[in-house]
C-alpha cells in the first residue's frame, strides 16, 4: 500500500504567467503528449470496437485507428473541449482530437486526463460558427508539471475520489431499480392482503380499487401562475424558488404559493413511465407556466400518492404536439389513475417515500464527496498542497 504525505507548498516561481512551485515545470502539451485528428467513422451494427467523438461514445465500429494503454480523446467541433479517457482498440470520430503516445519520462498520462479537465480548456474554444478547438492550440497550451512521481500521487488520489462516486452512482442506479419493482408492484397489487383483482384501462387492480379520472380528485391552480423572464429573475434575485417543469430553475425575491403542492410539467418535461413528471414543493414558492400546479382533494387522495402514481404511470398517451410535447390542462384531468382506499395509497406512498429518503442520502453523499474532491483538486493542480508517495 502506498503511503502518501501531504505538505503545503512555501515557495513558488512564475513562469509565462504561471505561478508553480519551485520544482514544477512549465511545458508545452506538446512536448509531452502526441495529438492526431479523428477520422470519419463507418458504424457496424455488430461492431465491437467503440467509436468516439467530441462527447463520448458515438457507436461502435468493426474496426479502430488507434491502440495504447492511455488515449486522450478531447472533443474539437460542437461540445468542444469536452475530454474523455480510454484505452485498447478504438476509433476516434473527426470531431475530435485523440492522443497517439505521450513521453513516460516527462507525464503520468492519468494525471493529464485530470489536469486537462481541471483547467477547462473550453475556455481556449476558436469562436466560430461552429466553435472549435485545433491542434495548434492545444500542442502550444502551457501546463504545470510537477515531478512524475507526485504526478502519480496526484492522479491517484483524485482517481479514488472518482471511484468513490462511481460506487455511489451505482449504488442509487441499485436503489433506483428496486424503486421502480416497488412501484410496478404496489400499484398492481397494492399494500393490504387482497384476494380478488379486476382488469381495468389501467391494467389489473385489486378489486375494491376505483378507477377515476385524476381531474375528479385534485384542484387545480394554474391560473395563480405566473412566468417571469430570465432577464427578470436576474433584478429579483432572493431566497424564495423559482419552479419549472422539472424542478427549481431559480431563486427569487417573492412568492405566489405558499402550502404543499404537486407540481407536473406541462411542456419541456418527462412523461415516460417511471420518469419524473411530478414533484411535491412545500413552503413558499413561485411557478413558470410550464408546469401545472396541483392540490390533492382531501379525503379522497394526498398530494404524495398523486405525485408518486403520475411518476408511475405512461402519460405520453395523454400528451399532444410533436416538436415540444405538451400536457395541456384537459388531457391532465382526463389522466386515468388507479386509486386505492384512502388508508392503502397512505401506505403506498410512505413505502416509496421511504426508499426516496435513502436514494436522497446517496445523493446528498455523493455531492459531498464531489465538493470535496473539488475543493483538493485545485489545491493539488496549484502545487498549494503537495504530495510525496513515501514508499516511491
Amino acid at each position: 500500500m502506498n503511503t502518501i504525505q501531504f505538505y503545503k507548498e512555501e515557495n513558488f516561481k512564475e513562469v509565462d504567467g504561471l505561478r508553480v512551485p519551485e520544482d514544477w515545470e512549465v511545458v508545452k502539451l506538446g512536448k509531452v503528449i502526441t495529438l492526431k485528428n479523428g477520422k470519419r467513422p463507418v458504424f457496424d451494427e455488430d461492431g465491437i470496437f467503440p467509436v468516439y467523438g467530441a462527447n463520448g461514445i458515438m457507436g461502435y465500429s468493426n474496426n479502430y485507428i488507434t491502440d495504447n494503454d492511455f488515449i486522450l480523446i478531447i472533443g474539437r467541433v460542437g461540445a468542444s473541449g469536452e475530454i474523455n479517457l480510454s484505452s485498447g482498440k478504438i476509433w476516434v470520430s473527426d470531431n475530435a482530437i485523440y492522443s497517439e503516445n505521450y513521453n513516460k519520462t516527462k507525464t503520468f498520462p492519468i494525471f493529464l486526463y485530470y489536469l486537462l479537465r481541471f483547467l477547462d480548456i473550453k475556455q481556449y474554444v476558436t469562436k466560430t460558427t461552429h466553435p472549435i478547438i485545433t491542434q495548434t492550440l492545444l500542442k502550444n497550451l502551457k501546463i504545470p508539471l510537477p515531478p512524475l512521481e507526485e504526478q502519480k500521487a496526484i492522479a491517484k488520489i483524485l482517481n479514488d475520489f472518482d471511484e468513490l462516486i462511481e460506487t455511489i452512482n451505482k449504488q442509487i442506479e441499485a436503489l433506483n431499480k428496486v424503486k421502480k419493482g416497488m412501484m410496478k408492484k404496489l400499484f398492481t397489487k397494492g399494500v393490504f392482503k387482497h384476494e380478488k383483482f379486476k382488469k381495468t384501462e389501467v391494467g389489473e387492480i385489486p378489486e375494491d380499487w376505483d378507477v377515476v379520472k385524476l381531474g375528479d380528485v385534485i384542484k387545480i391552480y394554474d391560473h395563480l401562475r405566473v412566468p417571469l423572464s430570465k432577464i427578470e429573475r436576474s433584478k429579483r434575485k432572493g431566497k424564495y424558488p423559482y419552479c419549472g417543469a422539472n424542478g427549481i430553475i431559480d431563486y427569487i425575491d417573492n412568492y405566489i404559493f405558499d402550502g404543499e403542492y404537486v407540481l407536473i410539467a406541462e411542456d419541456g418535461g418527462y412523461f415516460g413511465k417511471y420518469e419524473s413528471s411530478a414533484y411535491i414543493m412545500k413552503g413558499k414558492f413561485w411557478v413558470n407556466n410550464h408546469a401545472h400546479v396541483i392540490q390533492a382533494i382531501n379525503g379522497l387522495t394526498t398530494n404524495l400518492f398523486i405525485m408518486y402514481i403520475l411518476n408511475y404511470l405512461d402519460l405520453n398517451p395523454y400528451v399532444v404536439g410533436t416538436t415540444r410535447k405538451k400536457l395541456n390542462q384537459t388531457e391532465l384531468k382526463n389522466i386515468k389513475i388507479p386509486l386505492p382506499p384512502l388508508e392503502e395509497q397512505k401506505a403506498i406512498a410512505e413505502r416509496l417515500k421511504a426508499i426516496d429518503e435513502l436514494i436522497e442520502i446517496k445523493k446528498k453523499e455523493k455531492e459531498q464527496i464531489e465538493k470535496a474532491k473539488k475543493g483538493i483538486m485545485e489545491k493539488l493542480l496549484t502545487g498549494k498542497i503537495r504530495v510525496k508517495n513515501l514508499n516511491s
